[in-house]
């Protein structure tokens, strides 16, 4: 098995300016068959907007890393490559943004993050208007590998035609490319009629509700709720169960969040909230996490829907899993009604927290 090569550049934007010039540190790591930093390889940098200073090839450290430095005074998109002798390559993008230029304005995506709820609903990007443009200026819009380019054509009432431009990412792209589970630089570069360039900051946007979800959905206990929860379920707690499945193992992280849409006669808006992060502590297990009235996490909910989901990244990293949704009805602010009362499964310390328990073998039915 070759040997492999990651390449990273710091800073990966820029700002363009005349009083200053920025130093990018653009770091190779090599590492073996075994997955040990390989060093004393020569490993070579080439760009096709800037000659690197000599030497052009770099042997790696100690720790299989290979480091060069560069400056570039003008604006615009550098591609640096890194490649081992007969062996493999990596390429990374720096932008030299121009302040001047607005950021892409991206739909449902909060956080810079797109989640299966948000490809559900349609992501639109919109490239904004620079301001000083002609006919003739080219635009040329980015999102990751994907790209699409806007002619400036003509002006109407001295005015130029064609931005804002929008795009509707489902219909104007095929969706394996731009909203698979991944990292996406999103930019545009405006040309104009001598052919100088400019380009925005880019604005890095993840997306980990692409693939379709394979993951139990969650369960509600106890199982006499019937996945409803009221103000007197909050009162005593209810406890989210992700189900023991083959992608819960020791060490991969977990996360749970639960969608809010609001009722026909319901004031609430419609949001997601977070609701635990952790870390599995053995393989296999189930995990139970108790939300407790004082927690607040299911405070002010009137006649909602409301759909618990759970994401499992694999320990040392990998693809994001997807759980199906848990479906419930939630209206902690309306009158109680009775309810079982809660078999805690979760300890508490003496302040009343709560710490969420694996359990190795599976819990009889509640």
């Amino acid at each position: 098995m070759p040997h492999s090569i990651s390449l990273t550049a710091t800073p990966e934007s820029y700002a363009v300016s005349a009083e200053s010039i920025t130093t990018v540190t653009v770091t190779v790591t090599v590492v073996n068959e075994h997955g040990d930093p390989a060093h004393h390889v020569d490993v070579s940098f080439t760009s096709p907007q800037l000659r690197f200073e000599p030497p052009s090839t770099v042997t790696t450290d100690h720790a299989g890393k290979a480091v060069k430095h560069f400056t570039y005074p003008l604006g615009g998109v550098i591609t640096i490559t890194a490649a081992l002798h007969h062996g493999p390559s990596a390429t990374a993008s720096v932008f030299a943004y121009s302040p001047g230029l607005a950021q892409v304005r991206v739909t449902n995506a909060p956080h810079d993050h797109i989640n299966q709820y948000s490809i559900k609903s349609g992501v639109q990007a919109e490239v904004p208007s620079p301001g000083k443009i002609a006919a003739g200026y080219l635009f040329d819009f980015h999102w990751g590998e994907a790209s699409r380019q806007r002619l400036i054509e003509s002006e109407i009432d001295g005015l130029p035609y064609g931005v804002p431009w929008v795009l509707n990412l489902k219909t104007q792209f095929a969706p394996g490319t731009v909203l698979k589970d991944g990292r996406y630089a999103v930019y545009y570069a405006v040309f104009d009629q001598a052919g100088n360039v400019a380009v925005c900051k880019p604005k890095y946007i993840t997306v980990t509700g692409g693939n379709v979800a394979k993951l139990l959905a969650p369960v509600l206990l106890p199982a006499s709720l019937h996945n409803k929860i009221d103000r007197e379920a909050t009162r005593h707690g209810v406890t989210i169960r992700i189900p023991a499945q083959p992608e819960v193992k020791a060490g991969a992280t977990y996360r749970i969040n639960l969608h809010i849409t609001p009722g026909a006669d319901s004031h609430e808006p419609a949001e997601t909230r977070h609701i635990h992060s952790g870390t599995v502590a053995a393989g296999n297990g189930e995990i139970n996490f108790n939300i407790t009235q004082g927690s607040g996490l299911l405070s002010g909910l009137d006649d909602v829907k409301g759909e618990f989901v759970y994401d499992i990244a694999p320990a040392g990293g990998g693809r994001v899993t997807h759980s199906l949704p848990l479906v419930t009805h939630i209206d902690t602010v309306g009158p109680g009604s009775a309810t079982d009362t809660l078999t805690e499964e979760s300890t508490h310390d003496s302040a009343g927290e709560f710490t969420e328990t694996v359990a190795q073998e599976p819990a009889q039915d509640e």
